[in-house]
Order: C-alpha cells, then sequence, then structure tokens
C-alpha cells in the first residue's frame, strides 16, 4: 500500500502512539516497515 487514507496506531501510552501514527502517515512503505518492525508490541492499523 503507498498511499493511506489514515493510521491507528494502539500503543502503552498516547505519546507514543501520537508520534508513531504522525511518522507512519507522512513515511514511505519502506520507512514504515522499519518503524513497524522497531516497536513489535504496538498494533498498527492501516487504511
Amino acid at each position: 500500500m503507498d498511499y493511506i487514507n489514515s493510521v491507528t496506531v494502539v500503543a502503552d501510552s498516547a505519546t507514543l502512539a501520537d508520534v508513531l501514527a504522525t511518522a507512519i502517515a507522512v513515511s514511505s512503505k519502506s520507512r514504515r516497515e522499519k518503524i513497524m518492525k522497531t516497536y513489535p508490541k504496538v498494533k498498527v492499523y492501516l487504511s
């Protein structure tokens, strides 16, 4: 998926979820994958 409409992140803290959602929303596909691998306990939903 190259273009995403929304990002939902479920994390232990709201701050981490907000930071990751923003980073994932503006990143390329390869960078998104790296970010998600860095935080394996965080759930990320893309649409």
